[in-house]
């Protein structure tokens, strides 16, 4: 089971990003097909953001990967 998680940086600004768990855990091809879908609606409420990433990880990785992109 994955999660997933879309890093967005600031249009402004570049360097300062963020990472956001948009959907828990789910089977890889859920996540994948979910991913643009969920991506496309945080962006369209975060306008002032741009994504960086989109990623399914393991919740083993998750934790690291947000404190990574804390702000």
């Amino acid at each position: 089971m994955l999660a997933m998680v879309l890093v967005a940086c600031l249009a402004e600004k570049p360097a300062e990003c963020v990472a956001v768990q948009l959907l828990d855990l789910m089977p890889l091809h859920q996540c994948m097909v979910s991913s643009q879908t969920s991506a496309a609606h945080w962006i369209s409420m975060h306008p002032d953001h741009r994504v960086k990433k989109i990623r399914c990880m393991q919740p083993r990785d998750l934790a690291f990967t947000l404190s990574k992109f804390r702000t």
